[in-house]
């Protein structure tokens, strides 16, 4: 590394990975996009697919972010090939490993899942070209990956961890975490640098079905969901109670750099 690249290292940003987006149901991630980004966290949103909605939360049109959608790209043979091409030139050992896996992954298409393995595959590598081409445009590297949540966006984060290196995190939250299958479940916590998720019945659940090289158990932390007190004010039209606030305290720790959301709703498991 030269003195200038020491003086001026490369801009870094979170990329985050869904199954769809914008959706009403899921508000929790919309926020922690939000808090996020108030924190000054260059978010870059990579979603499956576009759920078109008719509705859609009004906080949306804050977000800075720009959506892609991995289903729209590469959708010929001539397309998928020249992607496919282009990162395993680029990289062709990662490339191979990534494919092994995909390959070997066949638990992957018999649990909770949308699309088969060798589709998150493909999207895992038009992921990986795109993070590419925009580091090369805006000079502004994806530093990590996050997955909400453990089935089809966790897979592919796991395959573009494979791809480029970059290291991943998920978020784990109802069906996904228990009709994954667990040997699935294991492999990708293994990979990941950070699991979370939202109660501590799933995180008692993620401790047993993932034993610690050491013969321990992670360390697992539950709380509560929350919302800002501001939210709180603005949907309800009053001020909150005493138990509102309370909630919105409990484990806020937007500087904690090994949980993923920056508004302390989910209790955490550090990855393998």
């Amino acid at each position: 590394m030269d003195a200038t690249s020491a003086c001026h290292p490369t801009p870094r940003s979170v990329a985050y990975v869904l199954r769809s987006y914008p959706r009403l149901s899921q508000t929790f991630i919309l926020n922690e996009i939000r808090a996020l980004e108030r924190l000054g966290v260059g978010i870059r949103i990579f979603a499956i697919t576009d759920p078109r909605e008719p509705i859609t939360q009004p906080e949306v049109a804050e977000i800075r972010a720009p959506a892609h959608y991995l289903d729209s790209l590469g959708r010929t043979w001539r397309a998928m090939l020249s992607a496919h091409s282009s990162v395993a030139i680029a990289a062709p050992r990662r490339y191979i490993a990534a494919l092994l896996h995909a390959v070997s992954a066949k638990e992957s298409d018999t649990g909770y899942r949308v699309a088969s393995r060798y589709r998150c595959f493909h999207y895992a590598v038009q992921l990986a070209l795109i993070l590419r081409r925009q580091e090369r445009s805006n000079g502004i590297a994806v530093g990590h990956l996050h997955a909400h949540f453990a089935h089809d966006p966790t897979l592919v984060a796991q395959l573009t961890h494979l791809l480029t290196g970059i290291p991943f995190s998920f978020t784990a939250h109802a069906r996904d975490l228990y009709q994954v299958p667990e040997a699935q479940l294991r492999a990708r916590a293994e990979q990941a640098s950070t699991i979370v998720t939202c109660c501590r019945s799933n995180a008692a659940f993620l401790q047993r079905v993932l034993p610690q090289p050491d013969g321990g158990m992670p360390r697992a932390q539950g709380f509560r969901p929350s919302l800002p007190l501001s939210d709180l004010r603005g949907r309800a039209g009053a001020e909150p109670t005493d138990d509102d606030a309370r909630g919105a305290r409990s484990g806020e720790s937007p500087h904690d750099r090994r949980r993923s959301t920056a508004t302390g709703d989910h209790g955490c498991l550090p990855g393998g």
